[in-house]
């Protein structure tokens, strides 16, 4: 008997139940990772998420109190203005008092704080007879004792400066805020009666839960907890408590709310989601915001990661081994890291490069501003100047830095637009002409005549790509010349290469540097270069512009004796005829049969509206306020008018609403806004009010020829020779000048500007900058003098007027005052007494009495020597 240890035959069951063991043990392993992770990444997503919504609804919460805060402070200023009033306070004493004058002006007074505004109504009762008047509405007696009346007493005798109270109108849908004000007294001992204002908020709640209905569910409410505000309107009419409305689970809402500070926002979790409050203090109303969870949270390309993640890990599990499993989720967690570390560095340059542009902007403006003060010490103004240059310089560094951002994260975008070629050169020659004006550099400029005048491309990346390249040749060239030579190859009658060279007798660059300067962040020769400012980021974003616009880049380079660098730029050809300039561009038409209203109270304006209104052809009558305006358009047919936003007395936007009311003929009459103050919004506002459009002063003549194309009848428009159109905005004399004799004249000619031979000779008056002026005028010398002349004879009254202003505590009708003198001074060539007007105008709107009283003078003072100075100009001219 063989008594050898018998060897275990290995059957194809064990090699089976090998691979089965294998699999099942990568079966289990899987499943174990799959729960392990998948409940670890559902936690950690959950609070990323959360964290984020609870950033979200702050920076949400903050944003609406501050729009709602800052439009609730302005009206309770001016309920708070209206209680203080001394002739209101005398009208609420005594509404019957003999003499009916000082009440109707108090009235109009008290319906004047409407603004203009059809959302805004104005209220007043006296204590003596209980009559209770709203905006234009016939009175009523109002009975204290009624319960609906119980804002009456509260007001009158537990107020001491003001109250809110809030209704909802079912037939009209809207929800009022009333701003209730006591009116004391003298001496603030005895309650008289109360004046306020009626603001309707639906409006601007609406446009909230417009804005954020896909994002949040936002409730306003008091300190009682009711609900204030919500996109469901019965709920404010109904009076319900924001704790029984929202979840269970999101209870004590406003006891929470009561303990927040002034500004402060508290976020917590609920189970069905985020939760924010936030304190509106101007009010005396809470908001919150709720955010809550869902499905489509996790709709995003971490959690589609994750599942392709969950399955390739199987696939290996399945196919292949541990180890090479875990060599493949090494890489792959590297390659996610290295992702991750581009896309933070990206966001994190566009992000930081944003905030620090904001501040640098107000820096260099307040640099600006401190340098246009002729008293600042002689080193106060060095040190202001140091700021602003180094300010500058950084404000560069941090826009290459922001387009670096943009090109590196794929955001960069061209935009193709008509633009003029030779303008564009024009520009870049003009400001690199400045840098080297006082330094032995001689800058030469040679253009092909033979590029088309207009081309379709990016105008403003263009431009960035010449100045990157002549500012680098100017920084780095000590003396010689730096050259711009543009020049042509045509590729088909549709396309043409721009080929764009510049040139330098500079330091040059070195042979093993060349390969390096188009690379980020890189300077070289750094020991010859010390002290030369940048980032080392021009010449990459350089060369992504010209790759991005389908273009090349060159540079061929000498150590010690210069550079050469070329850019060759396809561009399409466009369509456009070229003009000769923009006056000429815009004035393409004459309109001789159309007549027009200028409405301003400065008569400056009005001389510069009449004088670029005269290219056209067009017959011109003024008016000096805006009641003036509405007795204008009944007696004339006019086909447009233009008329000044802020005047004395009726402003514009009154006027232009009467002017409506008159009938359907004046409902149709085209009404342009003549503005200084051309913001954001403007637009908007204008069209609100009864606006066709608007134009900002001083008036450019391209957007002015726009508007006149667009409102003068066709009719009523004749296309122009080219001769007529040199001879109407350089003011010569044409061969058609004898045609045109007949055409009818406006009052424009009745103070023609003095010694008409003058206008050929060149004008220098102190305190003006006359190039300006007539840049305006596009060079239109006549039009100039003329406008100069009616500024000699109005600025002494405008002096006076400032003063009056001043004298009676009237910041209101200061401000129109300086704000009106600003465009006029802007429009003659005064830009220093301009930015000063500008200042003053920002100190009155901001009710800064101190800056005024401080700078005011100065302000007159300056404005009274260059009167002197013009009128000196014109005496010696009519000589």
């Amino acid at each position: 008997m063989d008594s050898r240890p018998q060897t275990e035959p290995v059957t194809e069951d064990r090699r089976h139940g090998s691979v089965a063991e294998f699999v099942a043990f990568s079966v289990v392993l899987f499943l174990i990772i799959l729960v392990v992770g998948g409940t670890a990444f559902f936690f950690s997503m959950r609070q990323i998420i959360r964290d984020n919504k609870g950033n979200e609804l702050m920076r949400m919460l903050e944003n609406e109190r501050i729009k709602l805060s800052a439009f609730v402070n302005n009206e309770i200023a001016s309920a708070l203005k209206m209680a203080r009033s001394p002739l209101i306070r005398r009208y609420i004493e005594d509404p019957d008092a003999p003499g009916l004058a000082p009440a109707a002006v108090a009235v109009e007074e008290l319906k004047a704080y409407r603004g203009g505004s059809r959302s805004v109504s104005v209220f007043w009762i006296s204590d003596k007879d209980k009559k209770f008047y709203i905006d234009d509405n016939a009175p009523y007696v109002v009975d204290p004792e009624l319960s609906d009346n119980y804002w009456y007493n509260m007001t009158l005798y537990r107020t001491k400066e003001y109250n809110f109270n809030i209704n909802y109108n079912p037939d009209l849908n809207t929800i009022k805020l009333w701003i209730n004000a006591p009116v004391f007294n003298a001496d603030r001992t005895k309650p008289l009666g109360i004046v306020g204002l009626g603001i309707d908020i639906t409006e601007f709640i609406r446009k909230v839960y417009e804005q954020h209905t896909d994002d949040a569910e936002i409730y306003y409410f008091n300190a009682d907890g009711e609900i204030t505000g919500a996109s469901d309107v019965l709920l404010v009419m109904d009076k319900r408590r924001i704790d029984d409305f929202l979840d269970p689970a999101c209870a004590d809402v406003a006891s929470k709310a009561r303990k927040l500070k002034e500004g402060e926002t508290l976020t917590y979790d609920c189970p069905s989601g985020k939760t924010a409050v936030c304190a509106i203090p101007a009010l005396g109303w809470y908001a919150v915001a709720v955010m809550p969870d869902s499905v489509s949270d996790y709709k995003n390309p971490v959690a589609a990661v994750f599942v392709v993640m969950l399955l390739v890990i199987a696939m290996i599990f399945v196919v292949s081994n541990i180890f090479i499993a875990r060599f493949l989720r090494s890489l792959r967690r590297t390659m996610a890291s290295l992702e991750t570390s581009s896309r933070y560095k990206s966001e994190f340059l566009a992000m930081m490069s944003h905030e620090i542009r904001t501040p640098m902007n107000a820096i260099l403006g307040m640099a600006e501003l401190a340098i246009r003060e002729k008293d600042l010490p002689p080193r106060a103004m060095e040190q202001v100047l140091t700021i602003r240059k180094s300010g500058s310089n950084l404000l560069s560094i941090i826009n290459d830095i922001l387009d670096f951002s943009k090109i590196d994260s794929g955001k960069l975008e061209i935009v193709p637009a008509d633009y003029r070629f030779m303008s564009l050169i024009k520009d870049v020659t003009s400001i690199i002409g400045i840098k080297v004006a006082d330094s032995p550099i001689e800058f030469r400029v040679d253009v092909d005549d033979g590029i088309p005048p207009v081309l379709i491309g990016d105008e403003a990346r263009i431009r960035q790509i010449i100045l990157n390249l002549l500012g680098n040749a100017v920084k780095y060239t000590a003396k010689g010349f730096v050259a711009l030579t543009v020049t042509r190859r045509p590729v088909d009658d549709e396309v043409v290469n721009i080929i764009i060279e510049v040139s330098d007798s500079g330091r040059g660059i070195r042979p093993e540097d060349i390969g390096k300067l188009f690379k980020d962040f890189v300077q070289i020769d750094l020991v010859k270069n010390k002290g030369i400012e940048g980032t080392g980021l021009g010449l990459a974003i350089t060369r992504s512009l010209v790759k991005a616009m389908g273009g090349a880049i060159d540079v061929r380079s000498e150590y010690g004796k210069g550079s050469v660098f070329t850019v060759e730029l396809p561009q399409e050809i466009s369509k456009q005829e070229c003009v000769a300039d923009d006056a000429a561009a815009a004035a393409l038409f004459k309109a001789p049969t159309a007549r027009a209203l200028v409405v301003d109270d400065v008569p400056t304006n009005l001389a510069v509206a009449q004088g670029l209104l005269s290219i056209y052809d067009i017959s011109v009558d003024t008016c000096l306020s805006g009641a003036e305006s509405i007795e204008a358009v009944t007696m004339h047919n006019y086909d447009l008018v233009f008329m000044d936003h802020m005047m004395p007395g009726m402003d514009g936007i009154e006027a232009a609403a009467q002017i409506r009311a008159l009938g359907r003929r004046y409902a149709a009459l085209p009404i342009i806004a003549l503005t200084a103050n051309a913001v954001s919004g403007m637009k908007e506002m204008f069209e609100r009010s009864g606006f066709n459009g608007y134009i900002s002063k001083p008036i450019e003549i391209s957007k002015l020829s726009a508007i006149l194309e667009k409102w003068i009848p066709k009719e009523k428009q004749i296309i122009q020779t080219q001769e007529e159109i040199a001879a109407a905005v350089t003011g010569n004399p044409s061969a058609t000048e004898d045609k045109q004799a007949a055409r009818p004249e406006s009052g424009a000619a009745e103070n023609a500007a003095p010694a008409a031979g003058k206008t050929q000779a060149e004008i220098k008056i102190e305190g003006l900058d006359t190039a300006k002026g007539l840049e305006a005028m596009h060079g239109n010398k006549k039009i100039y003098l003329h406008i100069i002349g009616v500024f000699h004879k109005s600025g002494q009254g405008k002096i006076n007027d400032i003063n009056a202003a001043l004298d009676a505590s009237d910041l209101r009708l200061y401000t129109t005052h300086v704000h009106g003198l600003k465009s006029a001074l802007a429009s003659i060539g005064a830009t220093e007494l301009s930015a000063a007007a500008l200042a003053l105008e920002m100190a009155g709107r901001e009710g800064n009495r101190a800056y005024i009283d401080e700078h005011t003078p100065h302000f007159i003072s300056g404005l009274s020597s260059l009167l002197a100075s013009v009128g000196e100009f014109l005496a010696a001219a009519e000589k």
